[in-house]
Formats: C-alpha cells, structure tokens, sequence
C-alpha cells in the first residue's frame, strides 16, 4: 500500500494527495463499522508481560515475559497465541490487555504490586 501520508520527526503530518488520504480514511471507518477493522497494541514477535504463579500451589505471583507468537481470528473472535521458551503456550484475548496481559514490565511490576497489596 502506497503511504498517503509521511510523518516528520515532531510529529506533524504532511498529506501527499488529500484526495485519496480522505477516500482511503473512508473506507477504513467503513470498514471498522462493519467489523473488518482489527487494531491491536502489538504484533506477532512482539513481547508482553503476564502475572504467573510461581508454582503449583498458587503460593507467590512473578512477571514472566511472553512472544506474541500468532493472532488467529475466526468467527468466534480473535485468539492471541504468546509463547513463553520454560512455560509453553497461552492464550489470551484483546480484551485481557491492561488487566492479565501487559504491554512493558513497568505495566506489569505496578499490576503486581497492587495485587500484593
């Protein structure tokens, strides 16, 4: 896809054809109301971060780090697959991120601390 707009290093936003940026912007707001549209905070390969149980009788909470290793999305809705190298798969939705999936460790160290408190 060709870019309709470039960003600068402030930030600011210079549109290359307004034309097509307003009919391209259209068809995305189309397409977000009919439910084609999915915007996630991350993608695959990318690292989050989860509270876990340290062991088997729930005894202490750590954050362990996870790969986002796939996004599957079918009729019952979207799946996110996250890989840990010791503790295998998990699966998670976009509606657990900020509450049992985090963005950075500091998302996570704070969520863990006000567990513990």
């Amino acid at each position: 896809m060709e870019r309709l707009t470039e960003r600068n290093e402030n930030g600011g936003i210079t549109v290359r054809n307004a034309t097509a940026a307003f009919a391209k912007l259209a068809e995305l707001e189309d397409d977000e109301q009919k439910g084609k549209l999915l915007c996630l905070p991350f993608a695959p390969g990318d690292t989050v971060y989860r509270l876990q149980w340290t062991n088997s009788k729930c005894e202490a909470l750590r954050v362990v780090s996870w790969r986002v290793s796939a996004i599957q999305v079918d009729m019952d809705g979207v799946d996110i697959v996250l890989r840990s190298g010791a503790d295998g798969f998990e699966h998670c939705v976009p509606s657990d991120v900020g509450k049992t999936v985090y963005l950075t460790n500091e998302e996570a160290e704070a969520a863990l601390k006000e567990r513990m408190a």
